[in-house]
Formats: C-alpha cells, structure tokens, sequence
C-alpha cells in the first residue's frame, strides 16, 4: 500500500503557496515553540469548543510474516472554558477515542495505539487549568497542554500529551521572552503508563521537571532560544536553538537551522550527553527541500534522551529518533540524517506532500534503523483538516521491520 502512494505521487504535479508550517519537514521549526493563545476566554458564561476526530491506523509487521493490525476511532478533545473575570478564566477538556469495532481488528490483529493499557476506549479530562492573561503574560496552572524542546504535546495518534504542573510565559521587551515551568505527571501516547491516566514524569518518587527559557527574535523569522530542565533524579539538560531565515531571490528562500544539547546525568540514572544538529529547507516556488543531521556523544554507559514527548531533534522520523536509538545502543555515540522533498499546493490550495528517507544509527551499528515517510496534510479550511502518514521501518540488524499507515480527519469548532 505505502508503494502505491509513493509511485502516484511522484507522478504529481504542482501548482500554488500555502503555510510553510504543514508537515513533518517543518516540524522542527521553532515556530513549534511559539506561544499560541489558543485557549481564549469565552464572551458568553461558558463557551464550548471542541476537535471531533476520526482516525484509522493499519501496520504489517514483517518480522514473523505478515502480521497485520488495525483500528479506527472517533473522539477528539471536547471542552469548555469560562467567561473571563480580572484576566482569569477556566479552562477543561476532555480527551476521548472509541472504538469502532466494524472497522477494528480483532485479539491480535487489534492496534492498541488508540486505546487504553486495557485496549479499551477510554475518555479522561486531558485539561483542567486556571489561566490568567494581559497583554504581554500568560501563566496556566492544573491540568496543561505545553509545547518545549523537551517536554510537549506530539499529538500524533487521537490525543495530545499534556501534564500537571504550571505554566508561565512573559513578554520582556518587543523582541524578548521567558517561559518558566514545573511539571509533575503526563498523560498521553509518550507517558509510562497508559495514555488516559496521569503517571509520574521520570520516576515515582521524583517530583518532575522544573526550567525556563528565553528567546530573542532578532528578526522576523529569525531567533536563538535558550532553555534548561531540571529533571529529578534523571538530568539538567541545556538546550540551545537558532533559527535564520532568508530570502534569496524572488522564488528562493532558505531555512537554517542549529541547535545543541548537553545533559548532565543526576543520581546515577545514566543519562548523559551531548548533541549538536543542523537543519536547512530550500524553497523553490511550491518546491521544497529538506535535510537534517544530528550527532549525539555519548558517555560510556551513558545515554541521550528525547525528554517527555517527541524530542527536540532534527532528524526525529515518525518513528524513529535518535534518542529510541540510544536507549538501545548504551554507552555508543549516535547519529542521524534525514533528507526529504515536498511540493505545497499539489492540485488543492493548502495542500502538502512530503516524501521522506532518514538513516538513524549507533556508533557501532548495533542499532542501525532506515526508514521512508510520506504526509499528505491538507488544511481544508478553519474547520477541517486531513492528514495521512505512511512509513516504512527497518532495523538492520535484527530485520525488525513494518510499514504503517495513519489516516486522521479533524473538525474543529
């Protein structure tokens, strides 16, 4: 099936211009990390909103055979958030995903990635905030939904993750910012336990993460963040990142990027190291493309990780990142690129192809993953959004191999 697609769309053609911030090859951008005010206060007592989705997930495992499972469910985040009185307001959500049995597998051959740890449906209050706002600050605390190099949402199958904690953002001058956060519990597809039950960040007995950040826009596009994590009994973590974007012509505009990592292991937990990445998108036209590096040096008996979410990293795939390589490969030095190719607008206005090869490796290849993607997103209008991701996986040296293929449908309200 991931054939299929990849040959029509080679096949494609390309016409107009859309938002730059679609798709995977973007992902990384530091617009990620940008404060949105999503959760605006309601005019009305209580003002309802809500994203209804329907999502159909479907993997061949090729490590014994041909082993097949799949799954379809609707649910979404449905919530309500109050009128505002001196700048606060309530904010709830409830994540939710039901199963729909005609069009999911059965015992084996029943995904698991959108249920529960029992592999039931499931619906919990994913948000529950109080939320203050002026102009220029922000603070939420409770029940949050956060997006940080090391700690964010990655909202990849029918919920986001989101933590306990507390949450505050200020605006120091026009182009300088500071974020401060405490988080203590996650729920989602990323937390330890299951993804519809708060479990502890690290470890039971830690009380999580604090940190801050500052990021200077020196430009439009253009800005270097700082931010640092203490994470108990895990690690500090120092992450840098700088972005620069240029136009150099008309049609031409490039995107660069830079960022590196230190973590400093914290009661013999073993997570330890460093990384430095470099990223870059040519624009042509609708014509995009792509790469990305990351080297991580590793301690002996050490290793690197992700954080709480999908990880800071350029070269993360949709499956594969350089942190879940070293994980596996403890004590050797890591590497990765990915390199991909996109046209924006193929045949539909906001519509985004993207086709994608990553290489993720252990210094002594005892991990060695290739793996190939494909997104189609398509921002339909205010309201609906469709996205399809397939990828192809192969670890080398064990042969542990699948191809996937997610397809979710969004309306928002």
């Amino acid at each position: 099936m991931i054939n299929i697609i990849f040959t029509i769309l080679l096949l494609s053609d390309v016409n107009a211009s859309v938002d730059p911030e679609q798709g995977l090859l973007h992902s990384k951008s530091s617009k990620r990390y940008e404060v949105d005010s999503i959760k605006k206060e309601s005019e009305d007592i209580l003002g309802v909103f809500g994203k209804l989705r329907t999502a159909y997930i479907y993997i061949d495992e090729h490590t014994l055979g041909h082993d097949t499972n799949y799954a379809t469910s609707i649910g979404g985040q449905f919530g309500v958030n109050t009128t505002s009185y001196e700048g606060f307001n309530l904010h709830l959500s409830l994540f939710t995903s039901v199963e729909v049995e005609l069009l999911t597998g059965n015992d084996s051959h029943k995904n698991q990635e959108f249920f529960n740890e029992g592999r039931h449906s499931y619906v919990y209050v994913g948000e529950a905030s109080l939320v203050y706002k002026e102009e220029g600050f922000e603070a939420m605390l409770g029940r949050i939904r956060i997006d940080t190099p090391y700690a964010d949402s990655d909202d990849l199958r029918m919920s986001p993750n989101t933590f306990e904690g507390a949450w505050v953002y200020k605006e120091l001058s026009q182009s300088l910012s500071t974020q401060v956060y405490y988080l203590s519990r996650m729920a989602g597809l990323d937390s330890s336990g299951s993804q519809d039950e708060f479990d502890s960040l690290y470890i039971e007995d830690g009380f999580g993460l604090v940190g801050a950040s500052l990021d200077y826009h020196f430009a439009d596009d253009n800005d270097i963040s700082l931010w640092y994590y203490y994470v108990d009994k895990m690690s500090h973590i120092f992450y840098t990142e700088m972005n620069y974007d240029m136009s150099i012509s008309e049609n031409i505009r490039l995107t660069t990027a830079f960022q590196a990592s230190s973590m400093i292991e914290l009661d013999n937990s073993g997570v330890q190291g460093d990384v430095l990445g470099l990223a870059g998108v040519m624009h042509y036209k609708n014509l995009f493309f792509a790469g990305a590096y990351n080297y991580g040096f590793v301690d002996s008996n050490k290793q690197i990780t992700d954080g709480f979410g999908g990880g800071a990293y350029y070269t993360s795939l949709d499956e594969g990142t350089i942190g879940a390589v070293s994980s596996e490969a403890i004590g050797e030095d890591v590497k990765g690129y990915r390199l991909g190719v996109g046209y924006e607008s193929l045949f539909l206005d906001n519509l985004v192809v993207e086709l994608i090869h990553g290489h993720l490796q252990s210094q002594k290849k005892t991990v060695d993953i290739m793996e190939n993607n494909i997104v189609l997103s398509y921002q339909i209008n205010d309201e609906l959004y469709f996205e399809l991701v397939g990828a192809k996986y192969k670890e080398v040296k064990n042969d542990n191999k699948f191809e996937r293929l997610i397809v979710r449908f969004d309306y928002s309200f």
